[in-house]
């Protein structure tokens, strides 16, 4: 083996390699709707961004579920962005729960 390489560039490629053949939606850390609403810093702002009452996120945290007409709205917002969550996310975490 070339000492030449070093351990970023080993780094990078398998991060490469992992990227091509685990797309994000399946080897994201958030597996449940509870964990992308809790990016959010309070229930509050998640509301005020998606425009609706604080009690209904409550309500979503509690029951685990983020009804899919939200989702884009969810997706679209500054935290959702930066915390990389995506439709793809949100679908394959409703796949789940119902196989």
């Amino acid at each position: 083996m070339n000492e030449h390489y070093t351990e970023k560039y080993f780094y990078s490629r398998i991060k490469l390699h992992i990227d091509i053949f685990f797309p994000s939606c399946i080897y994201y850390s958030m597996k449940t709707y509870r964990e992308i609403i809790n990016k959010w810093p309070s229930l509050i702002s998640l509301s005020k961004d998606v425009g609706i009452h604080p009690n209904t996120v409550a309500v979503w945290r509690h029951r685990d579920s983020i009804p899919s007409k939200y989702w884009e709205a969810i997706v679209q917002t500054e935290t959702g962005k930066e915390n990389k969550v995506t439709l793809e996310t949100l679908a394959s975490i409703s796949a789940r729960r119902r196989a």
